[in-house]
């Protein structure tokens, strides 16, 4: 009898708005197994828009280990897993990096006046062309700064700032980065310098500690040993 060679399969998890899904592909394209969740939007005022990230993270580990259970009796080695989510989220975390509050999520309108006084300010009127990102509301930038103004206590106590998939990267792995794609969609990163913007940085009275590092749309790292074990994953 000859050994066969199993098969290498990567497990690409989409969180979407309202759902997440998780697809196993082969190397050739081929899906060989899949599993989706879904969790609630929040709309707790008019234009506010807002989720629980542990709720969130919590279907991508549904689904995962769903679609790794789908894989347990085919012959496939799991490589690793891709991440994709939505853009434009922000997730306020203490210095545990615990949950200060809820996420406001890229269909939030509540910065909107802000935004409106912003594109009266001199100061402001080129952070689009340092930024690649208009002012509107949909980006962190207007929603840190409704924060300061709004909750003031809340924003004092903010040791780290990140979006939904560096909130999950660090779940998954242990490390606080996120990617060049959704730094860029912040309106915090300069795409000139390739940097985190220090002007808007201090225009909104957030300090560079508080943000990830910015790393490849294709770093890496493994996972941790729990979330491994749960995932049913090495």
């Amino acid at each position: 009898m000859t050994n066969q060679v199993k098969e290498p399969v990567w497990i690409g998890v989409d969180v979407g708005t309202t759902g997440v899904r998780a697809m196993a592909y082969t190397s050739a394209g081929k899906a060989v197994a899949s599993s989706e969740a879904f969790y609630p939007l929040e709309t707790p005022q008019y234009d506010w828009a807002e989720q629980n990230p542990q709720q969130i993270y919590d279907a991508v580990e549904e689904v995962v280990r769903s679609t790794v259970a789908e894989l347990q009796y085919k012959l496939v080695n799991i490589s690793g897993i891709a991440l994709s989510t939505v853009m434009h989220s922000f997730i306020p975390l203490d210095g545990d990096y615990q949950l200060l509050g809820n996420m406001i999520t890229w269909a939030d309108s509540r910065s909107a006046a802000i935004v409106r006084r912003m594109e009266q300010e001199e100061r402001c009127r080129d952070f689009y062309f340092r930024t690649g990102c208009p002012l509107h509301a949909c980006y962190p930038l207007a929603k840190l700064v409704w924060m300061k103004e709004n909750r003031p206590n809340l924003f004092a106590r903010m040791a780290h700032i990140g979006s939904i998939k560096d909130y999950m990267f660090r779940l998954m792995t242990g490390e606080w980065v996120t990617d060049k794609s959704v730094a860029s969609s912040s309106g915090l990163y300069n795409e000139l310098e390739e940097a985190w913007d220090c002007d808007i940085l201090a225009y909104i009275g957030i300090e560079e500690t508080q943000l990830p590092k910015v790393v490849s749309t294709t770093y890496s790292a493994k996972l941790i040993k729990d979330t491994a074990q749960r995932l049913g994953l090495p």
